[in-house]
C-alpha cells in the first residue's frame, strides 16, 4: 500500500480461536512477532481448547496477519481449525503480549508430540563459544520433550516436569525476550539451572568430569549402557562389537529379534543400507522414527576421527547378530542431544528399548533399577522426569510412501481425524502390539505402542494409558470397543470398564477392524473388498481367522472367501513352535507316511509325527485356522528356518528376506466351495486349497532349486491368491476397490507384488499409512466400527 494511502479505518477488535498442534511448538511467540510486524495490539494465550488470540488494529492489518499466519508458524505446528469473530476491546491495551494460560484439565487441544533436536540447537551444542556447548539436554521453542513431560494442560512450564528446575537469570532473559528464539520456550534450561546428566554404576554415581565421554569409553570397551531418552531408557552397545551384542541378547532375553542401530548421519546410514530419497526424508523427520532399510552386504563408510582430521573410507560390516536372517536393518538418526554427542564417536550403536524381552520400555527410577546390573553395566541418566513413556516409532517405505509400522514417540498423541463426529469412544485394541485409542468429536487419539498384553507389565501400562485418557479428556466414554476374543485381557478389561461406566460394549471382529481402519484412514464409508491377512484373529464361527476376503463397510461385513482350514495342534504352542503347523499341513494334505518322510529329509527336527497325528484325531478337536501368518511360519520351517521361534513373524521375515525380486510363476492352488459356512459367511463362500502350493515347494526342494527361488515363487503364489480371490468377488459384486490390511502386509515383497498385480487387473488398492497395518492399528478400526454402529442407534 502506498504510504500516502494509509488505512484510516477505525481500529477494530477480533477474537481468533485456533485448534490443532499449537502448544509447545513456538506458536505463541510466532503470533507475538507477527502481531508486532503489523502494529497490532492485544494478547495471545493457551487455553484448554488450543490458542486464543485477541487482536486490535486496522482492518487491513488484521486481514494481513490472518493471511500470513499459516505460512509463518513453525514446522511442528498444525492449524486444524480457526474461527474469527468480533470482540470487545481490551481496556487500556496499548501493545501485544503473551498472556497467562487459562483452562482446565478437560481438553480439546492437540497435545504436542516430542520433537527431535533442531538444527539451531545442534549448532549451539557443537559451538565451543556458545554457553550451551556440550549441554546434553539442550532444547528450544520448537524441539525437545513435550508429550513425555506434560502433567496437565494447557502446556506451560509449571504443568510439566521442568517445573522442578527454576530458570537462572540468563535463561529467564531468553524466555522473556521477544527477539530470542527461546522466547516462551517452556523447556528452556542450561547447565546452571537445568537437569544435567550423570553416570551411574550398580553401586551408585560414577565420579567423572564428563559423563558423556566416560560413557563413550565404556561403550568402546564393550560395556552395555542404559541411556535415558525422551520416552524412556535405551540399552546401547557398540554395534561393531559382536561379543557385546550377544551379551546384550543374553541379558535382555532377546535371542533373535532384530536390534535397531543409531548412526550419526545419513551418510553413515547409506554405508550400511540402501537409502532412497523417500527413506532419507523419513530418517530426517522431526518425529525421528526408526526406518527399516535394505541392508548392504559389505561396503565402505565414512569414518572420521574426532580430532579435526579428514574423514577416510573404512570398510565396515555390521555383525549378522544385529538382525539374524533379516535383509533389513532398523536405522535411526540421533534425535536427542545425548544421542548426538554419543553417535559421532561410533560407526553405529545398538539402540534398543530399555526393557526385558518384549515388556514395555522402562522410564522411571524403579525401571532403571530393573535394568542397571541385570542388563546394563552402567547408566547415563538425568533428573528430568518422564511422565508419559513411549517407544520409538517405526517406519517402512512401501510403494514409495512411508508406512507407520509402530506408532509411538513423535507421532503420539497427535490425533487422526475421522470424517464423522462421534461421542466419546474408548477402543482397547488387540492383545499383541497393543495400543488403545480414544475418539472424541472427529479426533482419534492413540496411546503409544504398549506391546503384548501377555506380559503383566504391559497390561499395567495398558490400564495406565486408559487412565491417562480419562485424566486428559475428563469424558466418560459412551462406548467401549474391543476384540471378539473372550480370552484377550484387553477384551476382559473392556467388559469391566463398560459395566463400570454404563457404556455400550461393542465387540468388533478382528479382521473387520483391520479393514475398517483402512476405510477410516481413507475417509471411505461404503463397501469395499477387504483382504485381511495376519497370524491370529478370533472368527465368528469359532475358528482362528487370518486369510480372509471380506466385503466390508465400517458398520459390518460378510466373509466371501478364505484359505482352507487346517488344524492348529497345541493351540498357541503352534505360534512358538511352527514345526507343529507344518506337520499339521503335511498330515492333512499327504498323510502320515509322507509327512514323516518330508520331516526327515527337509526339516531334520526330532519330532513325533505319530503323536501329533493322534492329537489331531483325538476326541478334543484342535482349533482350525485359515491364517496366512501360520502358513508363512510353516513354509519357513520347510526352507530351513527355526522349528521354534522367539518372536512373532520370525520365520515370515526370514522367508521374505530370501526373496531375490524375480517375477516367477506361482505354484498352483485350488479354488473351490468352502467346507463349512459360518454365521457371517456369504452363502457362496469359497476357499483356497494349499495342496498344490506344498506339492510345488516339495518338488522344487527335491530338484535342488534354491531357497531364494522358492521364496520368490511362494510370494508370487500368495499374490496370485489375492488377485484371483478379488477377481472372483468382483465378478459377483462389481466392487473394484480393495483394502489390504493385517500384519502380513508389513511384508513389502507381498505388498509391492499384490498392488502391481491388482492394479494391472483394474483394481484400486488402499493401504494403511498413518495407522499400522498390524495389530497396532486395530484400535482405530474398532473406533470406526463403534462410531458407525452408534450412529445407527
Amino acid at each position: 500500500m502506498d504510504r500516502e494511502q494509509k488505512d484510516t479505518s477505525p481500529t477494530v477488535w477480533r477474537r481468533v480461536r485456533i485448534s490443532g498442534i499449537v502448544q509447545g511448538v513456538g506458536f505463541r511467540p510466532t503470533v507475538y512477532r507477527l502481531a508486532q510486524t503489523h502494529d497490532l495490539v492485544g494478547e495471545v494465550r493457551n487455553t484448554a481448547r488450543g490458542v486464543e488470540i485477541h487482536l486490535g488494529g486496522h482492518n487491513d492489518a488484521i486481514r494481513a496477519f490472518l493471511e500470513e499466519l499459516p505460512d509463518a508458524i513453525p514446522s511442528p505446528s498444525r492449524i486444524e481449525q480457526a474461527t474469527v469473530e468480533a470482540a470487545r476491546p481490551i481496556a487500556g491495551c496499548e501493545r501485544f503480549a503473551i498472556a497467562a494460560s487459562v483452562g482446565a484439565e478437560t481438553i480439546e487441544v492437540v497435545i504436542p508430540p516430542d520433537q527431535a533436536t533442531c538444527p539451531d540447537c545442534l549448532h549451539e551444542i557443537f559451538d565451543p563459544v556458545n554457553r550451551r556447548f556440550g549441554y546434553p539436554l539442550i532444547t528450544c521453542t520448537i524441539c525437545g520433550p513435550r508429550y513425555s513431560i506434560i502433567e496437565s494442560l494447557p502446556y506451560d512450564r509449571e504443568r510439566t516436569t521442568m517445573r522442578h528446575f527454576p530458570l537462572c537469570g540468563r535463561c529467564r532473559a531468553e524466555y522473556e525476550s521477544p527477539n530470542d528464539r527461546r522466547f516462551h520456550a517452556e523447556t528452556v534450561a542450561c547447565t546452571d539451572c537445568g537437569p544435567n546428566v550423570e553416570l551411574l554404576s550398580p553401586d551408585g554415581p560414577v565420579t567423572c568430569t564428563d559423563p558423556i565421554m566416560a560413557a563413550v569409553r565404556l561403550l568402546k570397551a564393550g560395556r552395555i549402557v542404559a541411556i535415558k531418552g525422551i520416552g524412556g531408557y535405551h540399552l546401547a552397545c557398540d554395534a561393531m562389537n559382536e561379543a557385546a551384542i550377544f551379551e546384550l541378547r543374553r541379558r535382555k532375553q532377546r535371542i533373535h529379534k532384530p536390534y535397531a542401530i543409531l548412526v550419526s548421519d545419513l551418510e553413515k546410514a547409506r554405508g550400511f543400507c540402501e537409502v532412497n530419497e523417500v527413506e532419507a526424508e523419513a530418517l530426517r523427520l522431526a518425529e525421528a522414527p526408526i526406518v527399516l532399510l535394505k541392508r548392504r552386504g559389505s561396503t565402505a563408510i565414512l569414518s572420521a576421527n574426532h580430532r579435526g582430521q579428514e574423514a577416510h573410507a573404512t570398510t565396515c560390516v555390521l555383525p549378522d547378530a544385529i538382525a539374524p536372517d533379516n535383509n533389513r536393518l532398523g536405522i535411526m538418526l540421533p534425535y536427542t542431544p545425548i544421542q548426538h554427542l554419543l553417535a559421532r564417536h561410533f560407526d553405529a550403536l545398538v539402540m534398543t528399548s530399555g526393557n526385558i524381552s518384549d515388556e514395555p520400555i522402562r522410564h522411571t527410577e524403579q525401571g532403571l533399577r530393573d535394568l542397571l546390573g541385570p542388563v546394563a553395566d552402567f547408566a547415563l541418566t538425568h533428573p528430568r522426569e518422564i511422565l508419559n513413556p513411549s517407544d520409538d516409532s517405526v517406519v517402512l517405505v512401501q510403494r514409495n510412501e512411508p508406512v507407520l509400522i509402530r506408532r509411538a514417540r513423535g507421532h503420539v498423541p497427535t490425533p487422526l481425524t475421522l470424517d464423522v463426529p462421534m461421542p466419546p469412544i474408548l477402543a482397547v485394541g488387540a492383545e499383541l502390539k497393543n495400543a488403545c485409542a480414544f475418539g472424541l468429536g472427529q479426533r482419534v487419539y492413540f496411546s503409544p505402542h504398549i506391546g503384548d498384553l501377555e506380559y503383566p507389565a504391559a497390561f499395567r501400562r495398558h490400564v495406565e494409558e486408559i487412565e491417562r485418557f480419562g485424566k486428559w479428556f475428563g469424558e466418560k466414554p459412551r462406548a467401549v470397543a474391543c476384540d471378539l476374543h473372550p480370552g484377550y485381557l484387553s477384551t476382559q478389561n473392556a467388559h469391566r470398564l463398560a459395566a463400570k461406566w454404563e457404556a455400550h460394549l461393542i465387540e468388533v471382529q478382528h479382521h473387520h477392524a483391520h479393514i475398517a481402519a483402512c476405510l477410516a484412514e481413507h475417509g471411505l464409508t461404503g463397501e469395499i473388498i477387504g483382504v485381511a491377512f495376519d497370524g491370529t484373529g478370533f472368527g465368528t464361527d469359532g475358528a482362528i481367522w487370518g486369510g480372509e476376503f471380506l466385503i466390508a463397510s465400517r458398520a459390518g461385513f460378510r466373509r466371501m472367501a478364505r484359505l482352507a482350514y487346517h488344524s492348529v495342534p497345541g493351540g498357541d504352542r503352534s505360534i512358538r513352535e511352527p514345526w507343529r503347523m507344518l506337520a499339521a499341513y503335511l498330515l492333512e494334505l499327504f498323510g502320515r507316511d509322507r509327512a514323516e518322510g518330508i520331516f526327515k529329509r527337509h526339516v531334520g527336527a526330532t519330532v513325533d509325527i505319530g503323536q501329533l497325528e493322534r492329537m489331531l484325531r483325538g476326541p478334543i478337536r484342535a482349533p482350525q485356522t485359515s491364517s496366512v501368518g501360520r502358513l508363512f511360519d510353516a513354509v519357513g520351517v520347510l526352507l530351513g528356518f527355526p522349528t521354534e521361534i522367539t518372536f512373532e513373524a520370525q520365520n515370515a521375515v526370514a522367508v521374505e528376506s530370501l526373496c531375490a525380486g524375480g517375477p516367477p510363476l506361482p505354484y498352483s492352488f485350488l479354488v473351490g466351495p468352502a467346507s463349512s459356512i459360518g454365521p457371517d459367511d456369504d452363502r457362496d463362500i469359497f476357499e483356497i486349497g494349499l495342496r498344490g502350493l506344498f506339492e510345488g515347494i516339495l518338488a522344487d526342494l527335491e530338484a535342488g532349486v534354491t531357497r531364494e527361488a522358492i521364496a520368490d515363487k511362494f510370494h508370487a503364489t500368495v499374490v496370485e491368491i489375492i488377485v484371483q480371490g478379488c477377481r472372483r468377488i468382483r465378478e459377483r459384486t462389481r466392487l473394484a476397490r480393495v483394502a489390504l490390511s493385517g500384519g502380513c502386509f508389513v511384508n513389502t515383497v507381498l505388498v509391492e507384488g499384490a498392488c502391481a498385480r491388482l492394479e494391472a487387473n483394474g483394481f484400486e488398492v488402499l493401504l494403511r499409512r498413518q495407522v499400522p497395518p498390524n495389530d497396532g492399528g486395530i484400535a482405530f478400526g474398532q473406533i470406526a466400527v463403534a462410531a458407525a454402529r452408534l450412529a445407527r442407534l
